[in-house]
């Protein structure tokens, strides 16, 4: 088993816990495991939108286009929450060329979309994907159905770390989101979260109880 040091929380963690530099190619990691990415990205995230909510966000009158090269007026570009000058970086006309040019090779390399789903929700490839549900045996860890494309697997993930957790039947991860709150009157999920020490459970614990 291959490990490396995360630089933020410097864990020694196994390397499919950090996530590939698309912009150094697919054969170099992350500095930073995806959990310590997670955070500081929903912390930003959080942060923007609030100055969002005040309207703290002043959109310029012109921006550069990261794909034309072109610097442009900001009419000529999508609205986005998710960027600190509320702006898409790349104007509409690039947008819509670059949609139609590559959303019909994006289908039929992935007809149901799974890898792209996967990257855009999770952060996960689907080669990592495919290693996690081999590791699991191809077994939903909860009630112990074997999960395949019949069952329709899904990643289930910590809605407060963004740590992706492991791959369950349907049934298991639905049941799981709705039983968060009253996660004690189910053992099987409780010992479930436990084993990734869920931050769900920290949430619901007494706070005199935190550290024990």
């Amino acid at each position: 088993m291959r490990t490396r040091a995360c630089a933020i929380c410097k864990r020694e963690l196994d390397v499919t816990a950090f996530a590939a530099r698309r912009d150094r190619g697919r054969d170099e990691l992350q500095s930073r495991c995806r959990e310590c990415c997670a955070i500081k990205h929903r912390a930003w995230y959080e942060k923007n939108k609030l100055r969002h909510e005040r309207g703290e966000v002043v959109i310029p009158s012109t921006k550069h286009c990261w794909k034309c090269g072109d610097t442009k007026s900001s009419d000529l570009f999508g609205r986005s929450k998710n960027h600190a000058d509320g702006l898409n970086p790349s104007c509409r006309s690039c947008a819509s060329r670059y949609a139609k040019q590559y959303a019909p090779v994006a289908r039929m390399r992935d007809p149901r979309g799974r890898a792209c789903n996967l990257w855009r929700s999770y952060r996960l490839r689907m080669d990592e994907y495919l290693a996690r549900l081999e590791q699991q045996q191809y077994l939903c860890p909860i009630c112990g159905l074997r999960v395949d494309e019949r069952f329709t697997p899904q990643v289930d993930h910590d809605h407060y770390s963004g740590k992706v957790r492991d791959v369950l039947c349907r049934a298991c991860n639905t049941k799981l989101a709705g039983f968060e709150k009253r996660i004690a009157q189910r053992p099987e999920f409780m010992r479930y979260l436990e084993k990734h020490d869920s931050g769900v459970l920290m949430a619901h614990r007494p706070k005199d109880t935190w550290g024990l």
